[in-house]
């Protein structure tokens, strides 16, 4: 989800019953001055990548400005402090995935993905999540019928599983980049391996994300969003 979106989201699912009427005159007041704010708000999240006192006051003076009425902002910067607090949250890429439901799914009606998994029920269940956006999924078993799925059309993103049999996920993701010609698809690795720095030698690997199971389908909005630059449009 993008920071715009992000934030007005935190700031609906915060506010408490009786300030319903400000929040829409927050929100009329944002399609007024969408551009600007989400600017202002982009450049916030480019700064800061911890939950910092600093990160809460700038971000306290941008929901100010956007004339979203000072008490409002007031009530939800509380809130927002103390769940945060609660849940000793200190990256923001780990507050988003507290969320546990997406508000919206976007139409992804346009975009091709190729999802990749030895595990037929995994399979069933990934394109069951990816079928919200209406994407264009096309599902696979192996690292090879990969490859010559990708050789002969090109994919917006590919979802590959690591651990399978004879040519496992990153040696799969290595013969991409190594057989298919101009290959530059985001690969976002499927994994169960939840142990502490996977992610980083995911990362290290060449895969773009990294996407545990089960598969929080909070997480892969995210991913999505980010991959196929979805808030950016």
């Amino acid at each position: 989800m993008g920071f715009f979106n992000k934030i007005k989201t935190l700031f609906k699912s915060e506010v408490k019953e009786d300030v319903k009427e400000e929040v829409s005159k927050y929100e009329e007041g944002l399609s007024k001055s969408r551009v600007e704010f989400t600017s202002k708000l982009g450049k916030l999240s480019k700064k800061y990548r911890q939950v910092t006192e600093d990160y809460f006051d700038e971000l306290e003076e941008i929901l100010i400005m956007a004339d979203i009425g000072v008490n409002t902002v007031m009530e939800f910067m509380d809130r927002l402090r103390k769940r945060v607090d609660k849940e000793k949250i200190t990256d923001l890429n780990q507050y988003k995935a507290k969320k546990k439901t997406v508000d919206e799914y976007f139409d992804g009606s346009n975009y091709e993905i190729l999802l990749v998994d030895d595990n037929l029920l995994n399979l069933k269940v990934a394109e069951k999540l990816l079928k919200k956006y209406n994407l264009k999924v096309t599902s696979v078993s192996s690292g090879l019928e990969c490859i010559n799925y990708t050789k002969n059309k090109k994919y917006d993103l590919i979802f590959l599983d690591h651990m399978m049999p004879e040519m496992d996920g990153i040696h799969t993701l290595y013969n991409l980049k190594k057989r298919v010609s101009g290959f530059d698809t985001p690969v976002v690795v499927l994994t169960a391996n939840a142990i502490e720095g996977s992610k980083d030698m995911y990362l290290k690997e060449g895969f773009v994300d990294y996407l545990s199971k089960p598969i929080n389908q909070v997480e892969l909005d995210r991913i999505l969003r980010e991959q196929l630059h979805i808030d950016e449009e």
